[in-house]
């Protein structure tokens, strides 16, 4: 059978018996529901530090917690509304506007500044009390002012307009008098601020008024000035050209009037002429008291005639009297007549010349009132100035007389609706809550302090972080022994290999036999025979793991060999108690027949291949074909051939042994053994073409807390029935 080498197609064949195929490549994917109990255990390992932080920290907390004396908060209460008293405004263009969130906001804040806070120290003497000035006179004022300003704390109720100043003490009655002073200085504060800014936009106004009546008064010269210039002079706002044209148009108007009235008596009077009428067809168009006199003559005359004919013949003295008065009346009328219509065309000729004349003097202002079209469009830009300049200084002047007249009634914008009073129940938590609260976060904090170490930790500790940490499946845990199991023990048994022989249904035994069990069958296609027992550093365990698998198996009835390859340590010498003159490297230099160096090992019958004292060599002695020829001699006799390797970070030949065998196991000592060291001696297992089938981890506790998990064979064999595991 050819051991040169193992073959370049080998796989790693014990994840082919622990799991179907691919199943380890995502062991990370099936152990998520695995991670509370993987935390669990991480506690449980560091139970000691979990346990020393949170009492700690729980202590710290009860005493803080304890020693810390009751606060009291005591608030009072504002109405925050902006209003305009007795006319005062905050400037000349615009009134108060009523509070918005941003105006409540910005307030709140001021109650909490540094300025109000500096104020409250002052007023109320608070350098002087120990609660804010603990270090007495060398206490900086700042730093008064900032304790103060932490225990106030004016907050707004929703979206109202009202403020809760509310300040915070370890005496009631001093947190009633710190808010109610605070609230006095705020609205003392306010109201000077509303005096100051009235009496500066009273200086302001004076300022803009004087400037306004000086602008007044030279807009208005200009426009006078201006007017006498152009000749456009007004009374009442109307120039004395237009005044002149409508005077003239009204009077063209009644001139016309008038000479058509004349014009129609003298026409009239014309043709009642000229058609012969009579006085009295005339009446209407001739009128005249002399006119009216001779009428009521005419008619007295008639009457009398009209009587005389009645009682008198026509020949009466008095008749012919009557008639004589009657012609005389009649030529009076007739050349009154004539004289009436002289003078109604001297009249109509009259009106008709002051008609035109009138007419005239139109036509002349309007040809004036056209001129000056040119210069009343300048004139009107000016009178506009002055009216706008005129309505400024009034609007300015009444603001002005306002705010002198409500100076005085300034006040403050907020209103105390509550005044605070001594609260009587501290707002501090019970003593119960916060203890509680500190164990809580006690233990959070020792939790956290064990998952810190734990993340940090260098060591491996159970079969999953074997496998989540290395990538290689675990073969079995080892339990560890101590003086308590070696006691019946002869002094020659003092070790596990000795334990195994002497205690076969242990569970010690039992974990070595499952390793047994993993290697032998590790291939699915033959069985392995040649077995590379190896480890990362020195101490992890790997001799008397290898002993007590030789021993193990040998017990079994199968036909085992261990072989010494650790030619620097010897460390199965030791645990044997022998002293080979010859040994591995004898039969190497072909200077001894290994058949006459094997020993028997009287305990279980396993045939040992000793180093024999002082077999150290810096020769390659396991790199040429002697070892592999004498593997495959010892391959023909037994079943079974276990090779204790030296440390495979220690010395080189581990390597070289490493490919010889079929099949590789990593002993590492549980908690000791550094993660980085296994990973690093599995790379350079692996470089070199190695079969590392897998990691035993060495002296586990089973009764540590968190030292197994539900991977871990020894965590369901230990606890079992002594019949099975004694």
């Amino acid at each position: 059978m050819e051991l040169i080498a193992p073959p370049a197609d080998r796989t790693p064949s014990v994840r082919a018996y622990l799991a179907p195929p691919n199943a380890y490549d995502t062991v990370l994917e099936s152990r998520s529901a695995d991670l509370l109990q993987d935390a669990l255990g991480a506690l449980r390992r560091r139970a000691r530090l979990v346990g020393g932080v949170a009492l700690s920290l729980f202590a710290l907390g009860a005493a803080v917690t304890l020693m810390r004396p009751p606060v009291y908060e005591a608030a009072a209460i504002l109405m925050m509304g902006p209003r305009e008293p007795d006319g005062v405004v905050a400037s000349p263009v615009e009134g108060f506007r009523p509070p918005d969130t941003g105006y409540v906001d910005s307030q709140v804040e001021i109650l909490g500044s540094p300025a109000l806070a500096g104020q409250l120290v002052d007023q109320l003497q608070l350098a002087d009390n120990p609660e804010w000035n603990a270090r007495g006179e060398r206490a900086n004022r700042a730093d008064i002012v900032n304790s103060v300003m932490r225990a106030l704390n004016p907050y707004r109720r929703g979206s109202t307009y009202v403020v809760e100043v509310a300040v915070r003490s370890k005496d009631p009655e001093q947190a009633a008098r710190m808010s109610n002073a605070l609230v006095e200085i705020y609205v003392a504060s306010r109201s000077r601020a509303r005096v100051e800014s009235a009496e500066r936009t009273r200086l302001w106004l004076d300022g803009r008024l004087t400037e306004l009546r000086s602008e007044l008064a030279e807009r208005e010269g200009a426009l006078e000035a201006y007017r006498a210039e152009a000749g456009l002079l007004s009374v009442n706002g109307v120039t004395f050209t237009e005044q002149q044209m409508q005077e003239g148009e009204t009077s063209v108007l009644a001139a016309r009037v008038d000479l058509v009235e004349s014009e129609a008596r003298w026409r009239q009077a014309r043709r009642v002429i000229d058609s012969g009428g009579s006085a009295d067809s005339m009446v209407g168009a001739l009128t005249s008291d002399v006119m009216a006199q001779l009428r009521e003559r005419q008619a007295e005359v008639d009457r009398r005639l009209a009587s005389y004919d009645g009682r008198y013949g026509a020949q009466h003295p008095s008749v012919i009297a009557a008639r004589a008065e009657k012609v005389d009346v009649d030529r009076q009328i007739s050349a009154e007549v004539g004289r009436l219509t002289e003078s109604l065309r001297n009249e109509a000729e009259v009106s008709r010349v002051r008609a035109g004349a009138l007419q005239a003097h139109v036509d002349s202002v309007r040809s004036e009132l056209v001129r000056n079209n040119g210069q009343v469009a300048r004139l009107n830009e000016l009178e506009r100035g002055v009216a706008s300049t005129r309505a400024i200084y009034a609007s300015f002047d009444q603001r002005s007389r306002e705010l002198a007249n409500g100076a005085a009634g300034v006040g403050g914008d907020a209103q105390v609706i509550a005044a605070a009073s001594p609260p009587t129940r501290p707002i501090s938590k019970s003593i119960f809550l916060m203890l509680g609260l500190a164990a809580l976060l006690a233990a959070m904090a020792g939790a956290f302090a064990g998952w810190i170490a734990e993340a940090l930790s260098t060591r491996l500790h159970t079969a999953d972080e074997v496998e989540r940490k290395i990538g290689l499946p675990i073969l079995t845990t080892i339990p560890r022994l101590g003086a308590r199991e070696f006691a019946a023990l002869p002094r020659p048994d003092k070790h596990p290999g000795g334990f195994a022989t002497a205690r076969p249904r242990s569970a010690f035994t039992e974990s070595i036999r499952l390793l047994r069990s993993r290697i032998t069958r590790a291939l699915q296609d033959k069985r392995l025979q040649v077995i590379a027992i190896a480890s990362a550093l020195p101490g992890d365990g790997k001799t008397t793991t290898a002993l007590s698998l030789a021993r193990v198996a040998a017990m079994s009835g199968r036909r085992t060999i261990l072989v010494d390859c650790d030619l620097r340590g010897r460390s199965l010498n030791v645990l044997l108690g022998i002293e080979p003159k010859v040994g591995i490297v004898e039969v190497l230099n072909r200077n001894e027949s290994w058949r006459d160096v094997v020993g028997t090992d009287e305990s279980s019958g396993a045939h040992i291949l000793p180093a024999s004292t002082g077999s150290f060599t810096t020769e390659a002695v396991f790199d040429g074909p002697q070892m592999a020829e004498l593997l495959r001699e010892l391959a023909e006799e037994y079943d079974l051939i276990v090779l204790d390797c030296p440390p495979v970070l220690t010395l080189a030949e581990a390597r070289e042994i490493a490919v010889l065998a079929e099949g590789v196991v990593l002993v590492a000592r549980h908690g000791k053994t550094p993660t980085s060291a296994l990973r690093t001696a599995l790379n350079e297992l692996r470089a070199v073409g190695a079969n590392v089938l897998g990691v035993a981890l060495n002296g586990v506790d089973p009764n540590a807390p968190g030292r197994t998990s539900y991977s871990d064979p020894l965590y369901f064999r230990h606890g079992q029935d002594s019949a099975y595991t004694s």
